[in-house]
C-alpha cells in the first residue's frame, strides 16, 4: 500500500498527493485533515483531526519535534489514526508531505518513509531526524534549481522535476494582452496584495487580475477571482505573471511559458524567500524582494524583455510520472516463495550481430547446461537462428537501423517468453559457461531468492588466460555458499541470475532507457528498493570472450549520457561515472554535466 500524508496548511501538499495518485495505476490512500475534491483519485481517504488545542507553549520539543503540544486531543487522535492505518496495511510506503512528527512515527511503525523536501533553512535537528528516518527524500523540482547551494542531503535525494495540475493547454506563444496576472497561494501572506498596490501605483490603468487569495487590501478596479477552476486560460494571456513563491503556484505559472516575477510571503524556515532567490539566480524568474517599494514599471519592462527564461524547464515533460516512479521504487512488495529445484532455468541473451559468439555460447549451454532453456532476443541484423539452432528466438519490436538498440525492451521480450516462476540467467552474447556454472548459479538463486552474481572472467585481446575485471572481482569461493554483496552497482547484465518472480515483482526493465547503459543498474536499484537480497556465487564461472570495440563506448556517448541523466533524475546519483569522466575529458559533455560527475562514486554500468 502507498499512503500519502498531506499537511493541511496551504493546498500544495494535497495537490501533490492528487498528482501522484493520478499518475499511478495502483491504489493510493490519502491521510490528511484536508478534504479532497469530488472525483478525487484516492482509493482510501483517512480524514485526520486537526492537531491543535492543548498547551500551545509546549508544542516545540527542541531538537526533536516542531509540533507536539501537551494535552492535545487532536494530536493524540491524529497520531492514533495514522498508527492504526499503518498497522492494518503492512507492508506500506508512507509519503510524508510534510511533518517531522509523522515521518518519525511512520518509520517507528516499520513503514518505508519518503519525505518530500521543501526549500528554506531545514538544518535544524528535528528536520535532520526526519531526513535520517526517510528511505529517500523527494524534491519535486529539477536539480539545477539547487545548483551552487550547499546540500548535505544531496546523496539522499531524488530530484523528480516539477509538475502542474493545470488543465492541459499549449504554452502561450502569442504576445500577452497587456494584463498583469497575480497568482497567490492558500498559505497566507500579503505579498500579492502588496505587489498589486505597487503595480497600480506605478502603472495606473494597467489591467490586472488577481487569482486566488490576495492576503491583503487590493487597489480599486482590480479584478479579483478568489477561486478559478482552471486558471490556465487567464494565466496564458498575461504579459507577466507575478506569483507568490509557493511551490505549486510557481509550477502552475511556469507551465504557461509566460515571464515570471516572484514575490515571497513569510513562511516557516524562510521557504518562499529561499525559493524566490533560487529562481532568480538560475534565470527562471525575476525576484522582487520588497514589493511595497519596488519600481514596478521597470520590473514589468525587464520581465517582458527577458521572456520566460528557464521557467518552463522547471516542469518535467512527463508531468508527475517521475515523481510517481520515485515513490514506486520504494513500494513494498510481498515476497513470493523461492523457486523450487524443479522450476526451469532460462538463459536470456540479446543479439545484434556477433553470431560467432552466440554460437559459442549456445554450444557451451548445450554441453554444460542441457537442462537450461536458451531464449535469444533478436534486435535486428543477421538472423541468429543458424548460430543457435536449439534456442527460442524472439524478435524485438521497435528495432530500427541507425537508432540506439532497445536493450531494456529486448530483455523484457526475452523474459516474457519465460514461465512465471523459475530462474533467469541474463547472459551477454559474448559469454560462455563452464561445467557447473548454470547449476551452481541457479542453486544460489533458489537458496537466496535474490539476485546472484557469478564470477566473470574476461578474455584478453591476445586470447590468453581470462581474468577478472578489476572493478568487479568476486570474493574467494570459500565453502561454496552464496556470499552477501552490498554493492548493487556490480549487478551488471553481462551475467547475473534472478528469480523470475522478482522480475515480475519489479516490473522488468524500464524501456525508457534506449541504447547502451544504465538500464541494468536501474533494474538492480529497483530490486534493492523492494528488499531483494544480492549475493555472489563465486564458484560459478562465466567467460567473456574478447571483441573489438571494448572499453569506453565513445561511439555510443549520446545514448549513454541520456540514460545516465535519466538514472540520475530517478535515483539521485550518477551511474557509469568512469565513462562519463572519459566523455568529459574528450569534450563530449556540457560543462555543467562534466562538473556534476566530478567526485561521484561509480554506480554500475
Amino acid at each position: 500500500m502507498i499512503a500519502y500524508y498531506a499537511h493541511h496548511h496551504g493546498s500544495g501538499h494535497l495537490r501533490r498527493a492528487t498528482a501522484l495518485a493520478r499518475a499511478l495505476d495502483e491504489p493510493v490512500a490519502l491521510l490528511s485533515s484536508s478534504r479532497p475534491p469530488r472525483g478525487h483519485p484516492f482509493a482510501e481517504v483517512l480524514t485526520l483531526p486537526l492537531d491543535d488545542g492543548g498547551l500551545g507553549s509546549s508544542a516545540v520539543l527542541p531538537g526533536l519535534a516542531h509540533h507536539a503540544p501537551l494535552d492535545s486531543p487532536g494530536l493524540a487522535g491524529r497520531m492514533a489514526q495514522i498508527a492504526t492505518f499503518l498497522a492494518g496495511h503492512v507492508p506500506a510506503t508512507l509519503v510524508v508531505d510534510v511533518s517531522v512528527e509523522v515521518a518519525l512515527l511512520g518509520r517507528l511503525l516499520g513503514a518505508r518513509v519518503l519525505v518530500v523536501r521543501q526549500h528554506g533553512d531545514r538544518d535544524d535537528e528535528a528536520h535532520r531526524h526526519a531526513y535520517r528516518a526517510a528511505a529517500r527524500l523527494l524534491a519535486p523540482w529539477p536539480r539545477w534549481l539547487d545548483e551552487g547551494q550547499p546540500d548535505p542531503w544531496a546523496s539522499h535525494t531524488t530530484w523528480t522535476g516539477g509538475f502542474s495540475l493545470l488543465a492541459p493547454g499549449a504554452r502561450a506563444a502569442a504576445p500577452g494582452d497587456g494584463t498583469v496576472v497575480l497568482l497567490g497561494g492558500r498559505g497566507g501572506g500579503d505579498a500579492i496584495a502588496s505587489a498589486a498596490r505597487g503595480v497600480a501605483r506605478e502603472e495606473p490603468g494597467r489591467p490586472m487580475v488577481v487569482l486566488g487569495p490576495a492576503g491583503g487590501v487590493l487597489p480599486e478596479g482590480v479584478e479579483h477571482r478568489p477561486w478559478e477552476d482552471d486558471p490556465g486560460p487567464v494565466l496564458r494571456r498575461a504579459d507577466v505573471i507575478v506569483v507568490a513563491a509557493g511551490h505549486n503556484a510557481v509550477m502552475d505559472a511556469a507551465a504557461t511559458g509566460r515571464p515570471l516575477v516572484v514575490v515571497a510571503d513569510d513562511r516557516p524556515y524562510g521557504e518562499q524567500r529561499d525559493k524566490a532567490r533560487r529562481l532568480h539566480a538560475t534565470g527562471a524568474a525575476l525576484h522582487v524582494p520588497d514589493p511595497a517599494v519596488a519600481d514596478w514599471s521597470g520590473v514589468l519592462r525587464d520581465a517582458v524583455a527577458r521572456g520566460p527564461g528557464r521557467a518552463p524547464e522547471l516542469l518535467d515533460p512527463e508531468g508527475a510520472v517521475p515523481f510517481a516512479r520515485a515513490v514506486v521504487a520504494h513500494r513494498p512488495a510481498r515476497r513470493v516463495p523461492a523457486a523450487s529445484g524443479r522450476d526451469p532455468v532460462v538463459v536470456c541473451t540479446l543479439v545484434h550481430g556477433r553470431l560467432e559468439h552466440l554460437a559459442a555460447q549456445h554450444e557451451s549451454l548445450r554441453r554444460h547446461a542441457p537442462e537450461a532453456r536458451h531464449v535469444v532476443a533478436w534486435m535486428g541484423g543477421p538472423d541468429p537462428r543458424p548460430a543457435a539452432p536449439d534456442a527460442e528466438v524472439v524478435e524485438v519490436p521497435g528495432t530500427r537501423e541507425g537508432e540506439p538498440l532497445p536493450l531494456a525492451a529486448a530483455r523484457n521480450a526475452a523474459l516474457a517468453a519465460a514461465p512465471p516462476t523459475g530462474v533467469a540467467l541474463l547472459l551477454d552474447v559474448d559469454c560462455t559457461v563452464r561445467p557447473g556454472t548454470v547449476a551452481v548459479l541457479a542453486a544460489a538463486v533458489r537458496r537466496t531468492d535474490g539476485v546472484v552474481l557469478p564470477r566473470v572472467l574476461y578474455e584478453p585481446p591476445d586470447r590468453g588466460a581470462p581474468r577478472e575485471h578489476p572493478a568487479r572481482s568476486a570474493p574467494a569461493v570459500g565453502d561454496g555458499s552464496p556470499i552477501p554483496c552490498s554493492d548493487w552497482g556490480l549487478a551488471w547484465t553481462v551475467a547475473l541470475g534472478v528469480p523470475l518472480t522478482v522480475v515480475r515483482e519489479v516490473g522488468g526493465f524500464d524501456e525508457r532507457y534506449r541504447g547502451y547503459g544504465a538500464e541494468d543498474t536501474d533494474f538492480a536499484w529497483r530490486c534493492r528498493a523492494v528488499g531483494v537480497p544480492l549475493h555472489w556465487a563465486p564458484a560459478a564461472d562465466v567467460v567473456h570472450r574478447h571483441h573489438e570495440g571494448g572499453g569506453v563506448p565513445y561511439d555510443r556517448a549520446a545514448a549513454v549520457v541520456a540514460n545516465a541523466v535519466r538514472f540520475q533524475r530517478t535515483w539521485g546519483h550518477w551511474p557509469m561515472v568512469p565513462w562519463l569522466r572519459a566523455f568529459a575529458a574528450a569534450g563530449l559533455l556540457p560543462a555543467s554535466l562534466a562538473a556534476a560527475v566530478t567526485g561521484e562514486k561509480d554506480e554500475g554500468q
